[in-house]
């Protein structure tokens, strides 16, 4: 694997390209209107301070680098995407990442890992709501796909230090 300094990732190019032609085709067909805004814009949470109860947050520490033995989360296909979330991941050895299906018809299929590694992955494909754990015992880089997806981009990789 070579580091790349000159911009935008071939798999990141893809990943971006296969969104944007989504995009057009399927604007209006993911929601079912039930959690719409409303029309003023205003997502009120009913405090009458105008928000919508949140604190902007996104939970994480802004690392990118969720290791340390106690575990780390993949979203797979988040909010109908065919991505990982995240694509790239740093963890310690030892690390369970836990990876959790967000919509449905996919699955983590490794296409490398280190040659002491063991990884099988989760080939046959789930659906939201289903979660898979493994705990990455050797260092190297893992790269791995969404079998029915990967022509859409649907790569991830995970860095084990």
């Amino acid at each position: 694997m070579t580091d790349r300094t000159d911009g935008v990732s071939r798999r990141r190019f893809v990943s971006i390209a296969a969104a944007s032609a989504a995009v057009p085709a399927l604007a209006g067909c993911t929601s079912s209107g039930d959690d719409a805004e409303p029309a003023d814009g205003n997502n009120d949470d009913g405090n009458g301070d105008g928000s919508d109860g949140s604190d902007g947050s996104d939970g994480s520490d802004g690392s990118g680098d969720s290791g340390g033995g106690d575990g780390s989360t993949v979203v797979v296909g988040p909010g109908g995407d065919f991505t990982f979330d995240p694509e790239e991941l740093t963890v310690s050895t030892g690390t369970t990442v836990t990876f959790e299906w967000d919509s449905n018809f996919h699955n983590v299929v490794p296409t490398s890992q280190p040659s002491d590694a063991d990884w099988s992955g989760e080939t046959e494909t789930f659906d939201s709501g289903h979660t898979y754990e493994y705990t990455f015992e050797v260092a190297g880089t893992y790269e791995y796909v969404c079998e029915p997806h990967e022509g859409s981009g649907m790569v991830g990789t995970i860095i084990v230090e």
